[in-house]
C-alpha cells in the first residue's frame, strides 16, 4: 500500500513540478517524511501540555536508562582502569523527544526503503507502455520508445499486444481522452503486428457508445454479421459490401478468461494483434479524441453497435466524407441511422 502511495503521489507531483518520475516519488517521499515530523511534533506537544488530564492527575516520570552490568569483568576494576559509563535521561520532555526522533528515523527509514525496492514499470493501463494482456504479469508493461516527433518526451501510446489464442471477457475503454499535437497517426486503432498476416480479433459484441468522438474514422477489413450504425457525421462513405457468408461471433464460455478495463489520457491506443485473439465485449464509452483517426481493421464482429450520440467530423463539411465503411467492411444486416450535418471535433 505504502509503495503505491508512493508511486501516485510522485506521479502527480512529477506532473505538476515538470520533473522526471524518480525525482518526483524522492521529492514525495520527502514531503511526507517532513510532514509526519510535523504531524508527531503537534500531537506529542498537546499530549504534554495536556499530560495531568491524560494521566488523570499524576505527574509522568521516567526512570534513567543505564549501561547493564556485564558480569566477568571485574579485571578492568582491579587494573584501575576507566570504564565507560553510558547514562541516557529520559524522563520529561527530553523523554519524549527521544521517543518522537526515534519514531522518525524509523517511518523515514522505512520510506526510503520502498524507495529503493520500487521500480518504474508502467501498470495497466498506465501510458506509456505495451501490455501482453492475458499472459502472466501482462498487467505489467513494457515502456515505449519516445515518439519520433518528440523524442524528448516520454511515449504516452497505450499499446495492447494480444497474443495468439488469448481470450477476453471484457476489454473496456471508458472515459478515455485521445490525441495529441502533431499526432500523425490513428488514436485508436486496431492492426496485425509485424509479420502476422492472417490474424483477425474475433469480438461478440463490439460497442461505441455515450460521446465517443473523432475527427475521422475508417472501417476497413472487417466482418460483421449484424450493424447498428448511428451517430452524427461530418460526412460519410458507405462502400462496405453485403454478403450471406458473414458468419455470427458467439462468445459464451468464459473458462480461463480475462477482463480488462483501461482509463485516463493518453495520446492514442493500439489494438495489436500478435496472432489471433477473442474478445467476448470490446466497450468504447465517452473516449474521444482531438486529433488522428480511428482505424478499425482485421476484426470480425458478431454485433457493431455504434450509437446516435457519438460525435464524428473533421469540420470539412458533408460532402467530404469524415467517415468511411470500406468496400473491404462486409456485413450480413444492417440498421442505418447515421445523419449527415457539419461537425468539426477538436
Amino acid at each position: 500500500m505504502i509503495d503505491g502511495i508512493v508511486r501516485d503521489f510522485g506521479a502527480v507531483l512529477s506532473g505538476f513540478l515538470g520533473v522526471s518520475t524518480s525525482m518526483g516519488q524522492m521529492i514525495g517521499v520527502g514531503v511526507m517524511i517532513f510532514g509526519w515530523v510535523l504531524l508527531m511534533a503537534v500531537v506529542m506537544k498537546v499530549m504534554w501540555r495536556y499530560r495531568r488530564a491524560l494521566l488523570r492527575g499524576r505527574e509522568l516520570n521516567m526512570s534513567s536508562i543505564t549501561r547493564p552490568r556485564i558480569p566477568g569483568i571485574n579485571v578492568l576494576t582491579a587494573l584501575h582502569l576507566p570504564t565507560p559509563k553510558v547514562k541516557f535521561q529520559v524522563s520529561g520532555i527530553k523523554g519524549l523527544g527521544i521517543a518522537v526522533f526515534a519514531v522518525v528515523i524509523g517511518f523515514g527509514g522505512a520510506l526510503l526503503l520502498v524507495i529503493q525496492t520500487t521500480d518504474n514499470t508502467p501498470h495497466w493501463p498506465q501510458p506509456g507502455a505495451a501490455y501482453a494482456l492475458g499472459m502472466p504479469m501482462g498487467t505489467s508493461g513494457t515502456p515505449l520508445e519516445p515518439e519520433p516527433e518528440t523524442p524528448a518526451d516520454r511515449s504516452q501510446t497505450l499499446k495492447i499486444n494480444l497474443s495468439d489464442g488469448i481470450r477476453i471477457d471484457t476489454l473496456d475503454f471508458t472515459g478515455m481522452s485521445l490525441g495529441k499535437i502533431g499526432l500523425s497517426t490513428p488514436c485508436f486503432q486496431i492492426v496485425r503486428n509485424t509479420g502476422n498476416s492472417t490474424g483477425w480479433l474475433y469480438v461478440d459484441e463490439f460497442t461505441v457508445t455515450g460521446s465517443s468522438s473523432a475527427p475521422t474514422f475508417t472501417i476497413d477489413n472487417a466482418e460483421v454479421f449484424e450493424a447498428h450504425l448511428g451517430g452524427k457525421m461530418d460526412g460519410h462513405t458507405m462502400e462496405a459490401t453485403m454478403t450471406s457468408t458473414v458468419s455470427d461471433q458467439v462468445v459464451e464460455s468464459l473458462r480461463n478468461v480475462s477482463s480488462y478495463k483501461g482509463e485516463g489520457t493518453v495520446d492514442r491506443i493500439i489494438i495489436n494483434l500478435l496472432g489471433s485473439a477473442t474478445v467476448k465485449t470490446l466497450k468504447v464509452h465517452n473516449t474521444s479524441c482531438s486529433l488522428g483517426s480511428w482505424d478499425i481493421d482485421h476484426v470480425k464482429v458478431g454485433k457493431l453497435q455504434i450509437d446516435g450520440t457519438t460525435r464524428w467530423g473533421a469540420g470539412t463539411g458533408v460532402n467530404s466524407a469524415s467517415v468511411v465503411f470500406g468496400e473491404t467492411m462486409k456485413f450480413k444486416t444492417m440498421v442505418d441511422t447515421i445523419v449527415d450535418t457539419p461537425i468539426h471535433v477538436r
